[in-house]
């Protein structure tokens, strides 16, 4: 019995799967690919569509070892390879097919949107000619009490109570 492409995208699609929905992570799919490796060999590419997909790929080789195809030609674990430019791949090699996961490289957001500051004539002015209000003494000496977020003591005195 050999060991086909096709078994071993559902060999790895299983164990993705399981790996994914281990600990309730989201589904990522997998867009497949079979090409014909430079050795001759068989090989499936399936390319990970997600903006989580580099924490997945790292998750799904770090969380334990591939079940190999030992019974059908030969096997190499899992190994990173970023040889070409824009995409990050992991390799491996069952039961005489190699298999490959990859996502594209992304370059980093930022961590807040960059808006560009106000230039100073952007920044809302009097009218020329117009002098602001003035002050009342009193309003003046309002805005240093405790405003209404403080808690203040009750200023009206208690009901007087009517003796017998």
């Amino acid at each position: 019995m050999t060991y086909t492409p096709a078994d071993a995208q559902a060999d790895t699609m299983g164990v993705w799967d399981r790996r994914q929905t281990q600990y309730n992570r989201p589904r990522i799919p997998v867009q497949w690919t079979q090409t014909t490796a430079a050795d001759g060999t068989p090989l499936i590419s399936g390319r990970l569509i997600s903006p989580g997909a580099a924490d997945a790929l790292l998750r799904f080789v770090r969380e334990g070892t591939l079940t190999l195809a030992y019974h059908a030609g030969a096997c190499q674990q899992p190994t990173f390879d970023t040889t070409v430019t824009g995409r990050t791949v992991c390799a491996w090699r069952t039961g005489g097919v190699w298999v490959e996961l990859w996502h594209p490289d992304t370059a980093p957001k930022p961590a807040r949107p960059t808006a560009p500051s106000p230039s100073p004539a952007t920044v809302p002015q009097a009218a020329p000619g117009i002098a602001p209000a003035p002050v009342s003494r009193l309003a003046a000496l309002l805005r240093t009490r405790a405003g209404d977020r403080l808690p203040t003591r009750r200023t009206r005195k208690p009901a007087l109570t009517k003796e017998n």
